[in-house]
């Protein structure tokens, strides 16, 4: 069977108060888009940019308060360099008393064995004597053995040494640390474990850029971790029992939010800095174009909102809050199609198009596409439905809670009442309403301007209609015109205990919802029992019965007690 693919403006769209423009030529087989020719302008609504969701939109970018903020790299410090532990040897490690070295000989001399350094520092081989290997460095243990084993054995004697182990270690940390104190390891962990053991840096005064390592009363490092951080360097040196490591006082420090990937408290080591030292830091959407700043200069509260550039030379103070945002007015939007259609689903199309000049560009299959049923999903609905369930959702939940009851039979009631409206409550928070922006009913499409983000539904033809709620068995039927409402529902077995059958809701086709008694069933449609409210029992019912309908028609889906 051959498929008829045709545009979809070739549909009969009746709206006497909209003149719908004709395209300069049709769409060809490979379903390019063309300008749209208006009686004083011609435009290309479709820029042809290869253009897709901005990170902002996609949740890359995420939007932080700074009072939420956490230091840059305060996630390095969650218990990961703590649990581990470094098996193999830094080979300018110094052999201790009390190592273990692994020593085998063979040829003219056989021996083996695992021997422990002395409090001397010495090692004893059998016929050769004390071997001094204290302070050898793991790199050269091998040739101060094999020099000792040929000054007995000149000739054709061959040896193998190895450190088997090194003696552990206890380290300091102190100063702007959680939990200071004595911490054990090995001499190859870096000053990343001992740090994390300690419980990480405090992030209201420890500095990730001041952090410094003593050796008897004497610094012998200073580490900056943004090194680490940012370009994955870190000081490679060898702790000894009884080193020290201090967290330094935190530098000058602002708050980065915003659209940035990284919102986090970024700490400088001088005192002075421009924007542009925090912008290196924090990735930036591509968005960008201004900086709001807010802050304390010389005891005084200020506000300063500058272009990206003007934020280059700002000279920043400590403690700014500073917010990265994009007020550059979008020329364009996207659009989306979903649906049997023929070529690319998603459009870039000029701010202020309206949906027919994006549905006769479009090609569909006309053999299964309804294209007289068309909507909108749209997310400034689906939002605004949201604020309006929950806010009355709020207010039952108020209600329940301060209920006043005149016995103590009826308090007890309202208790357990409560605990029913509190569970509906909580299940009903969770649907999200869908958006639906109805635009077409009786053949004819109404236009519109397109918001960005927004889903046109073209939705598929079909003679199957769906029967769910308060029916004993939810079930898919057939659409016959000699069926009456009974006949539907007795298909699924009857209503259910709870049914409301005079509250029952039709969704068509092209989204719209109504009473069984105000909408006639179509083929598509689906049927939805409504659950009852007892009135007479329940302080709140109308309340609920109210909210359970909102929600039905916000979601399509019905929710009982």
């Amino acid at each position: 069977m051959t498929m008829s693919i045709m545009p979809i403006h070739s549909l009969a769209l009746e709206n006497k108060n909209i003149e719908i423009p004709q395209t300069t030529n049709q769409i060809g087989n490979n379903g390019s888009i063309n300008k749209i020719k208006f009686d004083d302008a011609s435009y290309d609504p479709f820029n042809g940019q290869s253009e897709s969701t901005p990170a902002w939109a996609q949740g890359a970018y995420q939007y932080v308060e700074f009072n939420k903020l956490k230091p840059f790299g305060a996630e390095l410090f969650q218990g990961n360099f703590a649990g581990t532990f470094q098996t193999d040897v830094n080979p300018e490690y110094k052999v201790n008393p009390g190592d273990r070295i692994v020593i085998k000989m063979w040829g003219a001399k056989s021996y083996e064995d695992i021997l422990t350094v002395d409090l001397q520092g010495n090692i004893f081989i059998p016929e050769i004597g004390p071997v001094k290997v204290k302070d050898c460095s793991v790199s050269s243990l091998v040739g101060t053995i094999k020099s000792a084993v040929a000054k007995v054995f000149t000739d054709n004697v061959d040896v193998y040494v190895n450190l088997q182990n090194s003696q552990p270690i206890a380290v300091f940390v102190t100063g702007n640390i959680n939990n200071p104190g004595r911490y054990a390891g090995s001499q190859n962990d870096n000053v990343l474990s001992y740090i994390d053991r300690a419980g990480g840096i405090n992030s209201l005064l420890g500095s990730f850029r001041n952090i410094t390592v003593k050796r008897n009363g004497e610094i012998i490092k200073v580490i900056d971790l943004y090194n680490f951080l940012i370009n994955g360097e870190i000081p490679i040196f060898t702790l000894k029992n009884n080193d020290v490591i201090v967290i330094g006082q935190k530098y000058l420090s602002v708050s980065a939010y915003g659209l940035l990937k990284k919102p986090a408290t970024y700490e400088f080591t001088k005192n002075k800095h421009k924007g542009q030292d925090l912008v290196s830091l924090a990735s930036l959407d591509a968005n960008v174009s201004h900086v709001q700043i807010s802050g304390i200069k010389d005891n005084t509260p200020f506000n300063k909102y500058l272009s990206l550039k003007e934020f280059s030379n700002y000279e920043l103070n400590p403690d700014d809050k500073i917010m990265f945002i994009s007020d550059n007015q979008k020329e364009t939007i996207l659009a989306s199609i979903v649906g049997p259609i023929k070529g690319k689903s998603r459009f870039i199309v000029k701010k202020g198009t309206e949906l027919l000049d994006v549905l006769k560009n479009i090609q569909i299959d006309e053999s299964i596409a309804d294209y007289a049923s068309v909507y909108i999903k749209r997310k400034s609905v689906a939002e605004q439905q949201k604020i309006i369930i929950n806010e009355a959702l709020n207010r039952l939940e108020q209600s329940s809670l301060t209920a006043e009851s005149s016995s103590v039979d009826e308090a007890n009631i309202r208790v357990k009442e409560a605990e029913l409206i509190q569970d509906f409550i909580k299940r009903a928070k969770n649907t999200q309403p869908d958006g639906i922006v109805v635009v077409s009913s009786y053949r004819k499409i109404k236009n519109l301007i397109l918001e960005d983000g927004d889903e046109i539904i073209i939705p598929q033809k079909t003679n199957v209609i769906q029967i769910g709620g308060e029916v004993m068995m939810p079930k898919a039927v057939v659409f016959d015109e000699s069926y009456s409402l009974s006949d539907y529902i007795n298909e699924t077995g009857g209503f259910s205990q709870r049914a409301d059958e005079e509250n029952i809701l039709v969704i068509l086709p092209n989204g719209q919802v109504g009473n069984i008694k105000q909408l006639k069933i179509q083929p598509g449609a689906r049927i939805i029992v409504m659950p009852k409210v007892d009135t007479k029992k329940m302080q709140f019912a109308k309340d609920i019965m109210q909210i359970i309908y909102q929600i039905a028609v916000a979601t399509k889906i019905a929710i009982g007690l």
